[in-house]
């Protein structure tokens, strides 16, 4: 039999109860709502801002604009504090006019109104994200990059690691 959480709410420690006039006890069950797809997320306001100071408005994952470009790369919902709303991960690619095309990893919180960029950190300049994934406080972020002293012309093919853990709604780096 399989139970859905969601309709008794979070619950933090065990609970015992009928169910069906079955005895059902629910150990450490804490409900998993049903995060929503990344719409959201290619939609939001970034702590960026153009040149003309206003923050970048990212619309379906995509910006452009004065001397800034930006574009989701990879998207990805959580929910890191246990409120029930989906918050995120996103990694941005960002052009500022010049020759790089930087790798952001963006923190992203659902505050239940909108979608809020609450913290990021540079993954590097023209790497190749393989993957990205979440479970529970941490974040993975799998990625090619070049070796050292290896120009940025060639493809990047060295295999890297990233990982972060959320706490208090900042990203915590614990593996590069």
């Amino acid at each position: 039999m399989k139970l859905n959480c969601c309709c008794v709410g979070v619950l933090k420690r065990s609970v015992v109860g009928l169910f069906a006039g079955s005895l059902v006890v629910l150990v450490g069950c804490q409900s998993s709502p049903k995060l929503e797809d990344t719409t959201k997320l290619k939609n939001m306001t970034l702590q960026i801002k153009d040149l003309s100071g206003k923050p970048a408005k990212l619309v379906d994952g995509v910006l452009k604009g004065d001397h800034l470009s930006v574009h989701v790369v990879d998207a990805v919902t959580a929910n890191f504090n246990d409120d029930g709303l989906s918050d995120g991960v996103v990694v941005l690619a960002l052009n500022t006019g010049g020759s790089g095309m930087f790798r952001i990893l963006c923190l992203v919180y659902d505050n239940g109104i909108e979608k809020v960029q609450v913290d990021q950190a540079l993954l590097g300049d023209r790497i190749k994200i393989t993957s990205l994934s979440v479970d529970g406080d941490r974040i993975t972020v799998e990625y090619l990059d070049r070796a050292k002293g290896q120009p940025f012309s060639e493809k990047p093919t060295v295999k890297k690691v990233a990982m972060y853990r959320v706490k208090d709604m900042k990203l915590k780096k614990i593996l590069s």
